[in-house]
């Protein structure tokens, strides 16, 4: 069975909630655990971004955000995250805006569909 979208929530909210309690633990790392944990935080915060942006890609290409109160992508993305608790700095949204157009212009498209 594939996962809902609550599923997929709430699995995110549980592995958030974990990072965040490994966070306090660092004081008893040696440090030369230091760069390795560094490195594998840069790895999920990149996995992170990558699926911040194909939703809103997918917001945009279904016209979610066309649709919406808040039909540019920028204040879009600022209001969702908002509703949920998770205020999210305006140069994000504006970064997660210029992706999502720039990722779906005919060239990228085209890069996507050979991958």
């Amino acid at each position: 069975m594939e996962p809902t979208a609550a599923d997929l929530v709430t699995w995110l909210d549980a592995r958030s909630a974990t990072l965040l309690r490994h966070a306090g633990d660092l004081t008893r790392l040696g440090s030369d655990d230091l760069a390795g944990l560094a490195a594998g935080a840069a790895k999920i915060v990149n996995a992170a971004k990558s699926l911040q942006a194909a939703v809103v890609m997918e917001a945009r290409e279904r016209g979610v955000i066309a649709a919406s109160d808040n039909p540019k992508t920028a204040a879009w993305v600022e209001q969702s995250c908002r509703d949920a608790g998770v205020p999210l700095a305006p140069a994000q949204a504006r970064g997660l805006d210029e992706v999502s157009r720039t990722c779906s212009t005919p060239d990228v498209a085209r890069l996507k569909d050979a991958v």
